[in-house]
């Protein structure tokens, strides 16, 4: 589990896309579970962690296609 003591979309889409599948908590936000590059929704959503999840999901696509 990789703890972020602070929410940088960059730095957690990095940390995703790199490890592929496992688990990260985001200090104020809470844990969450990527499989596959992608982050998953959480089994209870919130509207912030909703939020998280496609923010992120969106930074990894951008990260992956070509320039």
């Amino acid at each position: 589990m990789r703890r972020f003591p602070q929410y940088h979309v960059k730095q957690v889409a990095k940390h995703v896309a790199a490890f592929f599948e496992g688990v990260i908590w985001i200090k104020g936000v809470g844990a969450f579970r990527f499989q596959r590059g992608r982050m998953l929704p959480p089994g209870r959503p919130s509207t912030e962690k909703l939020r998280v999840v496609a923010e992120v999901n969106r930074h990894i696509t951008s990260l992956r296609s070509p320039a």
